[in-house]
Order: C-alpha cells, then structure tokens, then sequence
C-alpha cells in the first residue's frame, strides 16, 4: 500500500540520518538535549501510529461488513422483485414480463455486486420500447426501475399486416391490427431490426404529414397516409386516403403533392395547402368533406381541382370528369 511504503521510507532516513550523527561524534561535541523536540517527535510519532491502525482496523471491519450483508440476503431478485415504474399503459403487458425476468437474471445474491446493474442496464437499453434507462436501484432482493419509453406513433403496412412505430419511425415489437393510430401505406423499404429506425425517405414524409394533420379538424377523415405514388420526375406524391378502396381512378382521396416543406416554388407550400382544404370542409356543398363528399381532389396545382370518381370496373368507357374550385 502507498501509505505503507511512504512509512518506510521515512523509518530508513531516520535511520540514515541517525547513523551519520553518529558518525560525527568525535568530530563534534554533542548537542544539548531539547525537551520541545523530543515531545514534537513523541506527538509525530503518535499521529502516524494511529493513521496506520486506523486504516488497518477500516480495512477490517468493511471486509467483515461485505461478508456480513452478503450472508444476509441468501436469495437473488427474482421476476416478482423487480419494478418497473411507470410504465406507460400501451406497452405490452407480455413484454413488461419480460423485461423484469431479463433483469433479474443479470443479478446475484450479493446486494453488493454494483455489475448486475451495469449488466441490467445494457440488457434494459436494448429493448426497442425503451428509449432511455434513467436509473436501476438494488434495495436487498428488490430492483427498482426507471426509464423512458417510446410512444406509438403510427401504423406501417407490410402485406396484409401491420407494424407499430414511434413518431421517429422505430420499428416497435409485435403486428398489430388497424387501431386509432395513422396508418401508413406505400413504403417500399422492408421493415429494420426491431429498435431501429425505418430506413427511406418515404416513412419521414409520411411522419411529417401525419404531424401537420394532427391539428386539423379533419384528421379523421384520413384513413391513410400513402407514400407509393410518385410525380414524373420520381418524386414522392402524398395521397391521403379518406374512403376504403385504393384505386386512384376511382376511390375518394386528396392528392397533396410533395411532402410538407418540399415544396420550394415548385407546388403551394403547406399553408396554402391547408387552407384549400378549410375551404372544400367550410363549403356547405361538401357537407365537411375534404374530398368533396366522395370525390377526388388535387391541391398540389396552380390551382386546384376536383373531379368525379371513375365509376365501376363494369363500365370502364365513362370519362372522367374535372372540375375547377375555386
């Protein structure tokens, strides 16, 4: 130990020096007997024997103290022990299940043993419903929990099903039915590892839309937010879908054009684009509709427009009809 050898090394100069003195007897008389420095040297002497057992007996008594506490808490934390604090109320049950047995696995029975935590606090931060892990506390067999947890944002197609992310496009656990949720349609990039984020453009332009929507009075009239469409030139075009069918020709839908805040000077920015559509609901014609009462409407233009659905796949001859709003 550091304190031990420093000690030591003083004893050998004492010595050193005692021993040169010595040394110098015959050369020179002796010095006259001081009793303050005898008395200094006494109290020195004193203070440096009782740091030495005071750190001896510390280092004792807190081995005998881990020993102690160790034997107390004979069990490890099991499942039932752990806590996990406020866990908000769309997380699966199932998986809060899982996360605390995950948990407990990482500990023994030693309160003491500060790597269970570090090793539940890895084990905690790779779930994808976990965004952050605030704290983990061990209190004897209990483990208490804190973290931040993601929010269902919205509703990804994939065949016939559908995936849960959060607002930041994190794919989430499981597959879900559709629910009161946006539902988003068109993304061509296969779904990522669970916890990470849907690759693409697409799904972060459908995940703008859906935030500028939120605020609208005529959020649910939305069924879907589609992505699959594109412009000419390649570009995503957005479709908000406000009936059940998919037929571009002859199902009701809005066309808004490029993503929110793409537009530059090439369409009317989302303004603009918000106010057409507070134009179609406030017209007692259209009964609130923003697609007209069932029609096919485009906002992306100089202008915009709306025109008749197509009508069945039984009469395929009947033309489309365009109307100017204005």
């Amino acid at each position: 130990m550091r304190w031990v050898n420093q000690i030591k090394k003083k004893v050998r100069g004492l010595w050193s020096q005692s021993k040169a003195a010595a040394g110098r007897t015959d050369a020179q008389p002796p010095k006259k007997w001081n009793p303050r420095r005898t008395l200094l040297a006494i109290q020195y002497l004193a203070v440096g024997l009782a740091l030495v057992l005071g750190l001896a007996g510390w280092g004792l008594a807190e081995g005998r103290l881990s020993r102690y506490v160790s034997t107390q808490y004979v069990k490890a934390p099991t499942a039932a022990m752990v806590v996990l604090r406020d866990v908000p109320v769309w997380v699966p049950a199932a998986q809060g299940a899982w996360l605390r047995q995950a948990v407990a696995v990482q500990f023994t029975r030693d309160p003491l043993d500060r790597q269970g935590l570090e090793r539940a606090k890895l084990v905690l931060a790779q779930c994808p419903w976990i965004e952050t892990v605030d704290r983990v506390e061990r209190r004897g067999e209990q483990v208490e929990v804190a973290a931040q947890y993601r929010q269902p944002g919205a509703l990804v197609r994939v065949g016939e099903g559908y995936r849960l992310i959060d607002g930041h496009g994190v794919l989430l656990p499981g597959w879900y039915q559709p629910q009161r949720l946006p539902i988003i349609e068109g993304i061509a990039a296969p779904p990522p590892r669970e916890g990470t984020v849907w690759p693409g453009a697409q799904l972060q332009a459908a995940l703008v839309m859906i935030r500028v929507a939120a605020g609208q009075p005529w959020v649910s009239q939305v069924r879907a937010y589609d992505v699959g469409h594109t412009d000419a030139l390649g570009r995503t075009r957005l479709v908000l879908w406000t009936g059940t069918g998919r037929d571009p020709a002859r199902d009701p839908h809005v066309v808004w054009g490029l993503p929110p805040g793409q537009e530059a000077s090439i369409e009317p920015n989302t303004a603009n684009k918000l106010a057409r559509l507070a134009a179609i609901q406030n017209d007692p014609r259209f009964h609130g509709w923003i697609d007209a009462e069932h029609r096919i409407v485009e906002v992306y233009g100089a202008t915009m427009f709306k025109r008749e659905p197509l009508p069945a796949v039984s009469d395929p001859a009947a033309p489309t009809r365009y109307t100017l709003l204005r």
